[in-house]
């Protein structure tokens, strides 16, 4: 997904489901979902995941 479509996500989650995500950190979370979901360029790359111990 573009990062457009990431960064709308967060928006919508903050003004129509109430999310208590400051304004400050909203390019912060598009960042983390751009880097662990994809954008349109890395498409078909998994998530990076943390291995379970």
């Amino acid at each position: 997904m573009p990062r457009a479509f990431w960064k709308a996500g967060v928006q919508k989650m903050q003004k129509v489901y109430g999310a208590p995500i400051p304004d400050a950190q909203v390019e912060q979370l598009v960042d983390y979902l751009v880097k662990n979901y994809g954008d349109e360029k890395s498409r078909g790359t998994p998530p990076a995941t943390s291995p379970v111990k």
